[in-house]
């Protein structure tokens, strides 16, 4: 059974030096078809030895009673794992930001080295700041590769990128590199790759998606009816573009039924949050949005804290399973989701049938 020999489907936990990202890919690809049950069994396994884990390192819980409190109730209640974990407390975004450093483990084995931090605000205006690890970030390279094998990307088309850049890499706005880099480059030969700071004026914007003219394109929702209104004008729009992949916000139907008629372009949506970095994916066969529960810990919950059923909404708290830097414990993120039917894929990933609000998300 997969839940008793969780190699090579589940990642390591914690991960240890021999893991690859062409490993963890190939883990990937057996353990998205494992029956529900084992990914949950799993994911239990591993949330128990987190709560200890944060219990032991990291100061605000070790100051808490709560991980002794589940720890103590799973111990004589071993079957009831569900219920006992959602009467534990959630932990919110302004918590997280007043908690600050308080939230970082004291140590972390050394081949999770180095630390990154990471810095998200969303539309609430809130800013946090927390670490990852280097399995973390391994996991999300891994994840990456997924999405765009679900997708069949072709690797061998041009990539370009619409996003927030650093000051320090506007420099290279627009220039043209010679393959898609990290995480597709190490695996697979690529086509080549263009990015370009969104903030720029909408001419710039246009002028370079024109030039340049991807394949595929990493973009945000809502700056594309401004470049498709000004393209448009001109009488242009980008010829070779086949599908946009948007991050960060809502994916809007009218913007999706709009590409499709104005530009024939397929439009891929991805749900994810810098806190905790992926959190769903479309599959190709039939579009439902898979939760990535080799990754995260994925509740939807009502106004009791009770467990959403399929059909029903309510707030979306989730677990990172693997960032022993900055263990986040039932964090909720401020999202609203509705629970989804098991998808006729095939995988036991659950699914989600729609966000109903988006407030930070991650362009991983």
């Amino acid at each position: 059974m997969a839940k008793s020999d969780p190699a090579p489907g589940w990642p390591a936990f914690p991960a240890d030096d021999k893991r690859t990202l062409r490993t963890l890919l190939a883990g990937l690809k057996v353990s998205q078809w494992w029956p529900h049950a084992d990914l949950r069994a799993a994911q239990q396994a591993q949330l128990g030895w987190l709560v200890g884990w944060a219990a032991a390192k990291v100061p605000y819980y070790q100051r808490e009673k709560w991980p002794a409190e589940f720890a103590a109730r799973l111990a004589q209640h071993p079957g009831q794992f569900e219920t006992i974990w959602r009467e534990m407390p959630t932990l919110g975004k302004p918590e997280l930001r007043a908690l600050g450093p308080r939230l970082y483990a004291r140590s972390v084995p050394p081949a999770q080295l180095p630390f990154r931090p990471i810095t998200t605000s969303g539309s609430t205006g809130i800013s946090v700041e927390l670490r990852t690890t280097a399995t973390t970030r391994q996991l999300w390279d891994a994840l990456t590769l997924r999405e765009h094998l679900w997708s069949q990307r072709d690797f061998s088309k041009r990539l370009g990128i619409i996003r927030p850049r650093k000051k320090a890499t506007r420099e290279t706005d627009g220039l043209v590199h010679p393959n898609w880099g990290a995480p597709v480059t190490p695996l697979f030969a690529s086509g080549s790759s263009s990015a370009i700071h969104i903030g720029r004026p909408v001419d710039e914007l246009a002028a370079w998606l024109k030039d340049f003219d991807p394949h595929y394109l990493l973009t945000y929702p809502s700056i594309m009816p401004w470049l498709m209104d000004h393209m448009a004008e001109a009488g242009d729009r980008p010829q070779s573009l086949r599908e946009i992949r948007f991050i960060s916000e809502p994916l809007d139907q009218s913007l999706e039924r709009r590409l499709a008629e104005e530009w024939q372009v397929k439009s891929t949506d991805i749900y994810s949050a810098n806190e905790v970095g992926y959190i769903a994916f479309r599959c190709l066969e039939h579009g439902a949005l898979h939760v990535q529960s080799e990754s995260v810990l994925v509740e939807i919950i009502n106004d009791r804290g009770q467990a959403c059923s399929a059909g029903e909404s309510g707030r979306v708290v989730v677990t990172s399973l693997h960032n022993l830097a900055t263990p986040l414990l039932r964090y909720d993120i401020g999202d609203y989701a509705t629970v989804g039917e098991p998808c006729p894929c095939g995988r036991g990933l659950p699914v989600i049938s729609q966000i109903l609000g988006r407030t930070r998300n991650a362009a991983l």
